[in-house]
């Protein structure tokens, strides 16, 4: 049996610290495959150095496990 939380998230606020649309998010490569895994609400960083301290606290807290900075390099969009 599982246990949910009281409140579900609404993925359309950001949560505390966080900048939707910030373009930096810490993501952690798989156990045997080495894919990037990515959770259901990826978190995203304002700045680069935010996002690398998050990498680093949870590379710190998961001895054994890979975890990578990734950042907009460029982005596309044509009105609809």
């Amino acid at each position: 049996m599982t246990t949910r939380t009281k409140h579900k998230r609404n993925p359309m606020k950001p949560r505390p610290g966080e900048v939707i649309g910030g373009g930096w998010i810490v993501l952690r490569r798989g156990d045997d495959t080495g894919r990037i895994r990515p959770s259901f609400m990826t978190f995203e960083h304002p700045t680069r150095e935010a996002a690398e301290a998050e990498a680093a606290r949870l590379a710190a807290s998961r001895p054994g496990y890979r975890f990578d900075v990734l950042g907009v390099l460029a982005s596309q969009m044509v009105a609809a």
